[in-house]
């Protein structure tokens, strides 16, 4: 709170926002694995092939909102490294490589 008892209302930006509903997801997810039980290790291989194709996923979701954000003018500097930053995604989850500004593809 502000002196004079008024709140510090700053509007949300889109990645604001996106970054918002994010940790909400994640929060989530981690209270339904809370109780989750692992497969038996002959088991993982869905698991990783699953993990490869979020990552994918990802990448390119992530790719096509730096994309509609520098065509709306958003981000101006910064690049793909700059947007997970905002968003708070560690580069190492979703393989970006910011010394070759771009994503390491899973085969």
């Amino acid at each position: 709170m502000e002196a004079g008892g008024e709140e510090d209302v700053t509007p949300l930006t889109p990645f604001s926002r996106m970054a918002n509903i994010i940790d909400f997801k994640l929060a989530r997810l981690k209270d339904s694995l809370g109780d989750a039980k692992l497969p038996p290790l002959e088991e993982t291989e869905e698991i990783e092939r699953l993990a490869r194709k979020w990552k994918s996923a990802v990448q390119d979701i992530m790719e096509n909102l730096l994309a509609k954000s520098q065509e709306r003018g958003h981000c101006q500097q910064g690049g793909m490294g700059e947007l997970l930053r905002t968003l708070g995604i560690a580069q190492e989850q979703v393989g970006y490589d910011p010394e070759s500004e771009d994503f390491i593809r899973s085969p």
